[in-house]
């Protein structure tokens, strides 16, 4: 599809995931131990605990994950091809 419509389908979708606790699960799998495991390195995750390590601000998540989804979209479009 259209490279800005599925950027804003991958926004939307971002957005939604941080809004019904993404944050919350990441910080609750880093205090059970999981933070040297490959799903946490995925994407939108590898974001979150960037964040929940102090380093990236609150107002740079959101764009980080959408940034990362787009760039993986775009790989898995080349390879399709």
């Amino acid at each position: 599809c259209d490279r800005e419509v599925l950027r804003k389908r991958v926004t939307a979708r971002a957005q939604g995931m941080l809004e019904i606790g993404l944050i919350e699960e990441v910080e609750s799998l880093l205090k059970m131990g999981f933070a040297d495991t490959k799903p946490l390195r995925s994407v939108g995750y590898k974001e979150v605990v960037t964040f929940l390590q102090g380093h990236m601000q609150r107002i740079d998540l959101l764009p980080a994950i959408v940034t990362s989804t787009m760039q993986l979209a775009k790989k898995q479009m080349t390879w399709f091809k």
